[in-house]
């Protein structure tokens, strides 16, 4: 590990299939169980305005179950769903396409993002900084990652090799079959959610329909939450939200931070890791961007905060040991090669 950044224990890394499972089953639940509250609330026999006010904060509730099962194809990617990396990709591929999420697409993308983070390569540093102010972002970031990620995926199912310098740790062929896979879990809940709406059409709004609709904006401008503001290197260039009202409300994905700096973490153990960074004084040396407030991230989804665009080429080393102008470099510090995921 580069100086300057903490080894970890090693338990810290453990990937337990048990546990990933759990998260798994809370994101499921919190979808498909706040929908269907939501839909028995709006079927009631209870005035309009009575009803509106009920199923409202379900829906957004079934809506963050929706989004945290996009964080379960993260994780399942990043193989930490499982212990086998194979499991890890295929339940994370199946239960984040309920909500048409491409995750093997995604996943190519991301190690890319992990290694160039901010940087001329990262995909995402092409992709999101065209949208510029909170509407944009709120209505169009999420649809654009979506359809990059599907485009991704098709080409790995066809067995083209796409301009991305690092791919996921599987041989050409395991992710093509991974790619055909996770084509046919978004068949599959395409198909199943025609006939949901086709025999009750009204639990399919409430269901499907319009949690998937909140989904739209909530997930599009948490990148923004992430990145807009941040610059280049190791403890600057994520940003984490770590208010235990998001920790409760993501299941500890909102450390962000501590996740580019240890990818190799599942997300149920970040929260440990930010604190041994906090008391460590990390943040405070680096000035990170860490907010442990509630409405403080959020400014970041407006015109307040870019996503970075750079300019330059790739920094072949980690920028972490650059140091501001007029500032001494730290003790310790050296130029080391960035993680690759």
């Amino acid at each position: 590990m580069a100086q300057g950044r903490p080894r970890l224990p090693r338990e810290i890394y453990e990937v337990r299939s048990a546990e990933g499972l759990l998260f798994v089953g809370v994101s499921l639940a919190a979808f498909v169980g706040f929908g269907l509250l939501a839909a028995w609330v709006a079927a009631r026999p209870w005035s309009l305005a009575l009803r509106i006010v009920l199923a409202a904060p379900l829906l957004v509730l079934a809506a963050q179950g929706a989004h945290l099962l996009g964080f379960v194809g993260h994780e399942g990617i990043h193989l930490l769903l499982h212990r086998n990396k194979h499991v890890s990709m295929i339940l994370g591929s199946l239960f984040s396409a309920m909500t048409s999420f491409s995750a093997v697409g995604y996943g190519i993308a991301h190690w890319n993002h992990h290694r160039y983070t901010n940087q001329a390569s990262d995909p995402d540093a092409r992709l999101y900084p065209q949208f510029r102010t909170f509407w944009t972002r709120c209505l169009f970031a999420r649809s654009a990652g979506s359809r990059s990620h599907l485009r991704n995926t098709v080409q790995v199912a066809l067995g083209r090799t796409l301009p991305l310098g690092y791919r996921l740790p599987f041989s050409a062929r395991e992710q093509q079959v991974l790619a055909w896979c996770n084509l046919g879990f978004l068949a599959m809940w395409a198909i199943l959610y025609l006939g949901l709406a086709y025999v009750n059409p009204w639990l399919a709004l409430f269901t499907v329909v319009l949690p998937l609709a909140l989904v739209v904006p909530m997930s599009g401008l948490r990148g923004y939450v992430e990145h807009a503001g941040t610059g280049i290197g190791v403890f600057r260039d994520s940003r984490s939200y770590a208010s235990p009202f998001y920790t409760l409300l993501f299941y500890g994905n909102n450390f962000h931070l501590e996740h580019h700096l240890y990818p190799g973490v599942p997300c149920y153990r970040l929260a440990a890791v930010h604190r041994m960074l906090r008391d460590g004084g990390y943040y405070e040396r680096w000035q990170s961007p860490v907010d442990a407030t509630i409405l403080g991230p959020l400014r970041h989804t407006t015109s307040a905060s870019q996503y970075p665009s750079p300019a330059d080429a790739d920094l072949a080393y980690d920028p972490f040991a650059d140091t501001p102008r007029g500032a001494a470099a730290p003790r310790g510090a050296s130029a080391v090669p960035l993680p690759h995921a």
